[in-house]
């Protein structure tokens, strides 16, 4: 249980951290790193979803 409240922080953590670079990079209207960023969002969002299905999956595993 400690592992999948730790993995669940550190996505969070991440995924906060862009989004403030999101808005610090639109306030000085750097267009070109907000795509690359973006980018970057939609990567790490989809491994953020593998990571935690996987976690899941071998809690169950574990159970049964």
């Amino acid at each position: 249980m400690k592992q999948f409240l730790l993995l669940v922080a550190v996505i969070a953590v991440v995924f906060g951290a862009l989004l403030v670079s999101l808005w610090v990079l639109d306030l000085i209207k750097m267009a070109e790193l907000q795509n690359d960023l973006r980018k970057i969002f939609g990567v790490l969002g989809v491994a953020a979803v593998a990571g935690v299905l996987i976690l899941s999956l071998v809690k169950i595993a574990q159970k049964g």
